[in-house]
């Protein structure tokens, strides 16, 4: 609720200035000078940045409410602010991650895979040693994996990663489950590799975007 009434004070204090300025233009009693009428542009344009920042962690928080239910409120918005920050640093969306982390492990943070892959994001520890030592993350074996923010943290940059290496989505999907030994392998025999994991995680995403994102 707090997130809401924060977005709804700052919608009104844009709409207020904008209607202001406009109002003052119109009767041409625009007595500002031309510094005054920058800063009031640098201004709405951090409270209109604020606002977008504001929907998005409560789009986020509403899908961690929906799956991540069993964690702690202060955890749950810990994790929205670091899966809002992780998908601007690394070039990539909040629901791709989230689609991510719901076909991979559906929000259970001990899951582990018949290959060992651990935590939120699944990751495997040899690959995720050497993603930490990357991101300078303390690498404690499972004890990281099963930490939800190094796990986040670790999954996002190595997707973003594979997404550098074959510049698809889709192909960088199935690098991140399959490894990218095996898009790279069955490329050069001119094979086709599976793509049942990426469209899952594409079906996972158009959910997300429709129920919690409204798009």
């Amino acid at each position: 609720m707090k997130t809401v009434y924060k977005l709804l004070v700052i919608a009104g204090i844009v709409a207020v200035i904008l209607i202001g300025i406009r109002l003052q233009n119109q009767r041409g009693f625009l007595s500002a000078t031309q510094e005054t009428v920058v800063k009031q542009e640098i201004l709405i344009s951090k409270l209109e940045n604020e606002n977008k920042k504001l929907q998005e962690l409560m789009y986020i928080n509403d899908v961690l409410n929906a799956y991540y239910s069993h964690k702690p409120l202060k955890m749950r918005r810990m994790l929205s602010e670091l899966i809002y920050l992780s998908a601007r640093e690394n070039n990539l969306s909040a629901e791709m991650i989230m689609a991510v982390i719901l076909t991979e492990s559906s929000f259970k943070d001990d899951a582990v895979s018949n290959k060992g892959a651990m935590g939120l994001m699944q990751l495997l520890p040899s690959t995720a040693a050497s993603i930490a030592e990357d991101l300078k993350i303390q690498w404690r074996g499972d004890r990281t994996l099963y930490d939800s923010q190094h796990n986040i943290r670790l999954g996002v940059y190595y997707l973003r990663k594979m997404m550098e290496v074959f510049d698809d989505m889709n192909t960088a999907l199935t690098a991140y489950n399959a490894g990218p030994g095996y898009v790279i392998n069955q490329t050069q025999q001119g094979k086709p590799y599976s793509d049942v994991y990426a469209k899952k995680v594409n079906e996972n995403y158009r959910m997300l975007r429709k129920v919690y994102f409204n798009n």
